[in-house]
Order: structure tokens, then C-alpha cells, then sequence
């Protein structure tokens, strides 16, 4: 078993040898998150088709701003244009918004993550 091959106990937790689990510090590079997969703003629901958004919502789940910002690099842009506050600005931020939703899915056949926005979906998909 190589160090980062984990074994199911039967509780359903992971069980890790005690050798082999890495320091727990925010300074070790083995356990920040490595995202190779990069999503970019593609459309939204406006300038799609319904049977499109609908085979997308249908199969969605739900997820976390945090999970949503570290796989779209160009997130801040779009919450510049919706004329949210970003880093340190003062004014809403998009963890704020009470009526905003973040999701996981599939968009024309290709993983996508998307924002529900006051009913209108904002989608990011993989370039390919």
C-alpha cells in the first residue's frame, strides 16, 4: 500500500496506519487541494435551450462556494459583473447572498459546475 492509498474500515471510515499519515500542518504541500481541472464561464440559462437546462438541473448536486471558486479561476470576474463585492471590497459578497446556490452536473454531455441566481443559471464548463 503506497502513503496515500487509504483502507475502508467497516464502519465506513477510513482507517490510515499511524506511520503513514502525514503531518497535519496548513504549511505541508500534501495536503492542500491540487485542482487539474479547470472550469470557465460558458453560458447561461437565458441563452440555452430549455430541454438543455433542464437535463442539467435534473441531475445536479449541490456544492459548497469553497468547492465551486477552487475548480472556476474566473469566478471573480463574473462576481465583479453581477456587481458583488470581491476580496476586501465593502457591499455583498456572493458567501452572503442568501438566494444564491451553487451546483455540480453535466451541460451538453460535459461536467460543469453552475450558480442559481434568482432563477437563472450561470454555468461553467471544462474547454475542450
Amino acid at each position: 500500500m503506497d502513503k496515500y492509498t487509504y483502507r475502508r474500515t467497516n464502519a465506513g471510515a477510513f482507517d490510515i496506519p499511524a506511520a503513514e499519515k502525514p503531518e497535519v500542518r496548513p504549511s505541508n504541500p500534501e495536503l492542500r487541494p491540487t485542482v487539474t481541472e479547470k472550469y470557465y464561464y460558458a453560458t447561461n440559462c437565458v441563452s440555452s435551450t430549455a430541454a438543455k437546462i433542464d437535463a442539467m438541473v435534473d441531475r445536479a448536486r449541490e456544492v459548497t462556494l469553497r468547492t465551486l471558486a477552487r475548480h472556476c479561476p474566473d469566478l471573480a470576474v463574473w462576481c465583479r459583473e453581477m456587481l458583488y463585492a470581491v476580496g476586501a471590497e465593502k457591499g455583498l459578497h456572493l458567501k452572503d447572498d442568501w438566494a444564491v446556490r451553487f451546483f455540480k452536473s453535466r451541460f451538453c454531455g460535459k461536467p460543469c459546475y453552475y450558480i442559481q441566481h434568482s432563477c437563472i443559471e450561470y454555468i461553467w464548463t471544462q474547454r475542450q
